[in-house]
């Protein structure tokens, strides 16, 4: 049998609704994007969302709606995808990179508070990221931003779906920001983004600068540089379609995680992700764990045909763009250089079927049984 790490759904559904929408529709600007729009808004329980080629847009967008630019520094985690700290960079501000928990990927409450007192109102912004899917203990982020009166831009491309204290991601901060790259747990066919908040004024900010900076009344007045950063309507077409499925997708993502923690939780040399609780539910849009020998069980289970991942094995900090950086804004990084060297992801999809996950399993735990 071979399995893969990931396998983007597209159905008949979907393209006869992108047809649909070559037919019919605006291929840029138009119903299906808005559309797409309210829908997610909606999804999410934010006043408004807004639709963008990327995550990476919709991260860089958000920031710049907020006036983030040269000399501003904006607080994140180091444990992520690079993007994260590329739309940071790409506004002109300076990412400063905090630790994460040792038990989970959170970002560490206690390096945000010695950060903001440190460098005060240089901090324009804190951008918590929900790995994996999973929101992580926000509550105390978001008091202590609420506190210094910091605004919040979560990083939660990876957290379609995913709830904290019955809420959705992307809907605690003053933007949330959503990646629909095509291995996500919903895609729009390709690549795309979206950012969500319940300010009017951020969101109409966003919809200008992603349409060159053209103003609302005339789309030849331009009072602002602006970005060709537009989903097109056919992308949007195929996002309303997945949308719909996207909960029976994570209930199926929740069932494979909730299996792979029982066969595995009686050996003690794999570290699993933590489980939901009544508060954190994740997306589980990855199921990474945690192991000395991650080298020799990727390796192994590649013989068996079965792929996997690491998310992420180069911490940002220690990528070239980012070195530079951190004998000027420095912190203990231990956890994140433990985790970026201990992680690997094991597959789960959305119609990942009962045979490879157990397949995945067994093959898993003969090589624990046989290592440990």
């Amino acid at each position: 049998m071979k399995v893969p790490f990931s396998k983007p759904v597209i159905n008949e559904t979907m393209i006869n609704a992108a047809i649909e929408c070559l037919r019919n529709d605006r291929l840029v600007g138009g119903k299906s994007v808005t559309e797409f729009e309210n829908n997610f808004a909606e999804y999410v329980g934010t006043k408004h969302a807004v639709a963008v080629i990327s995550g990476t847009a919709a991260l860089f967008l958000s920031l710049k709606s907020l006036g983030i630019g040269e000399n501003d520094l904006v607080l994140t985690q180091s444990a992520t995808f690079i993007a994260t700290a590329n739309a940071i960079s790409q506004t002109g501000a300076k990412p400063i990179f905090l630790d994460i928990n040792n038990h989970d990927t959170t970002i560490s409450l206690q390096q945000l508070i010695t950060a903001i007192k440190k460098y005060g109102q240089k901090i324009k912004a804190i951008l918590p990221v929900h790995l994996y899917g999973r929101t992580g203990e926000l509550g105390p982020i978001l008091e202590v931003a609420s506190d210094f009166g910091i605004p919040v831009v979560e990083d939660a491309c990876q957290a379609h779906g995913a709830t904290f204290k019955n809420k959705k991601a992307g809907s605690f901060g003053e933007l949330g920001a959503f990646s629909f790259y095509s291995s996500k747990n919903m895609t729009v066919g390709g690549d795309g983004g979206m950012v969500t908040t319940n300010n009017e004024e951020l969101a109409e900010s966003i919809r200008i600068l992603r349409n060159q900076g053209s103003s609302k009344e005339n789309r030849y007045k331009n009072d602002v540089m602006g970005y060709n950063f537009r989903l097109n309507s056919v992308n949007a077409s195929i996002g309303n379609v997945q949308l719909r499925l996207l909960d029976s997708w994570n209930k199926r993502r929740k069932q494979v995680a909730t299996i792979y923690h029982k066969r595995f939780e009686t050996f003690e040399k794999i570290g699993l992700p933590p489980a939901d609780s009544d508060d954190i539910k994740s997306s589980w849009h990855i199921y990474s764990v945690r192991i000395k020998q991650r080298e020799k069980l990727i390796n192994y289970l590649k013989s068996k045909n079965i792929e996997t991942g690491i998310h992420y094995p180069i911490p940002v900090h220690l990528q070239v763009p980012y070195v530079e950086n951190m004998g000027q804004y420095h912190f203990s990084l231990e956890n994140t250089e433990k985790w970026a060297n201990e992680n690997v992801s094991l597959p789960i999809y959305n119609d990942i079927t009962d045979e490879e996950l157990e397949y995945v399993i067994e093959a898993t735990r003969d090589f624990l049984g046989e290592n440990y």
